[in-house]
């Protein structure tokens, strides 16, 4: 069995077609290779009109007016905890400068906040927003877009009309 041609791993076999490296004749790998290559290019081609594809216009189908502007602070408490060797962590506060704004529309008001440092309207403003997830609103004031939170919704009553 050690002499046996067969069961040697030692050196691989070589045809006359093929090769120390590759066992296979030439035109097989030749095959192989082209079939790799073109089903790369099909692949390829196939994912640009997904990863190309143009995005839907932002819509913002709410329209209201800012009726009222609250400037407030918010405070962060990072909890005291002890890490793995045994060092205490934490219990630090963070704060920040919130503006509240309450915007009115044709049937409801709308509390967004927003932790940004300049405002992004000013009392009397028309403003255009979209409500993503219930307690995301996302404001364009002219060209720009606001991150804010919902923090309120209020129903108007039947008796009193918008100031647009």
């Amino acid at each position: 069995m050690a002499g046996s041609a067969a069961y040697d791993t030692r050196t691989p076999p070589v045809s006359a077609a093929g090769s120390a490296n590759w066992p296979f004749p030439a035109r097989v790998r030749r095959c192989t290779i082209r079939t790799m290559n073109r089903l790369l290019v099909v692949f390829l081609l196939a994912s640009i009109p997904i990863a190309a594809g143009d995005k839907p216009a932002k819509t913002y189908p709410e329209h209201g007016r800012v009726v009222a502007i609250r400037t407030g602070e918010n405070s962060k408490t990072l909890p005291v905890y002890t890490d793995p060797y045994g060092k205490t962590r934490g219990g630090f506060s963070v704060s920040s400068k919130t503006h509240t704004y309450r915007i009115e529309t044709e049937t409801r008001f709308y509390e967004l906040t927003e932790e940004r440092r300049g405002a992004i309207a000013s009392l009397g403003d028309i403003v255009d927003f979209r409500i993503e997830k219930k307690d995301k609103a996302f404001v364009r004031n002219g060209e720009k877009e606001w991150k804010c939170m919902v923090t309120g919704v209020e129903q108007k009553s039947l008796h009193s009309k918008p100031k647009l």
